[in-house]
């Protein structure tokens, strides 16, 4: 498992250091653009770095919070609004469109779930209690807000919501398969490279993206 770690880390970083590359490349900023009712850019490249930019702040900057909902108190809107200011300045973008600010919402929402997640798997989960840490791993968060993350994942409701989504997960049979790049862009990576600009279907969009070009539909 270590290992299995260790070799998703060194990707990563590979995959940021030639996007940063990229970027060094150009003559200004990325221009990205997100359209109505999009919550990715279309555009691979413009996807990427905007993924990429936006979990390096998260993971400096961002506290995690035990449920989505305390990222809208009162008390955490410059949290948010701090989240978005830093992404927006890595890019040319139109920070004030609602698309903007739809996808930006996403990208904190599913980049902060996916974060307490790891935290949980890489803290808490197959560790006695007694051996839990009780101060917090990250410098973005205090002992407290660490506190209330333990103690949401030892309670019996939370054991068993876990255990049901587990289910559900194993009930999937097509995972979508577009690895790292979003469903947004492989669409259009699809309709530009395979199917010419022509209009695509449901089937289509699919086969696209739930087929995998080694193993076809698991």
């Amino acid at each position: 498992m270590i290992g299995q770690c260790k070799r998703r880390s060194h990707v990563s970083n590979n995959v940021d250091r030639d996007l940063d590359n990229i970027s060094r490349g150009l003559p200004s900023k990325i221009p990205v653009h997100i359209a109505e009712e999009k919550l990715r850019p279309e555009v691979p490249l413009q996807a990427a770095k905007l993924a990429s930019e936006a979990g390096i702040i998260l993971r400096n900057h961002v506290p995690i919070f035990t449920h989505w909902k305390h990222y809208k108190d009162k008390d955490a809107i410059s949290v948010v609004k701090d989240f978005n200011e830093k992404v927006s300045s890595q890019f040319t973008i139109d920070a004030d469109a609602d698309p903007v600010k739809e996808a930006f919402t996403d990208l904190l929402k599913t980049g902060q779930r996916q974060m307490r997640y790891r935290l949980k798997k890489q803290y808490f989960n197959g560790i006695p209690a007694n051996e839990v840490r009780t101060t917090s791993p990250r410098t973005t968060m205090s002992d407290m807000e660490w506190k209330k993350l333990v103690d949401m994942w030892s309670t019996p409701k939370h054991k068993e919501k876990c255990f049901k989504n587990k289910e559900s997960r194993e009930l999937v049979t097509y995972h979508q398969m577009t690895g790292s790049r979003s469903y947004v862009a492989q669409c259009s990576v699809a309709k530009h490279a395979k199917f010419k600009d022509a209009p695509l279907t449901a089937i289509d969009v699919f086969k696209d993206t739930h087929c995998s070009s080694k193993s076809g539909f698991n």
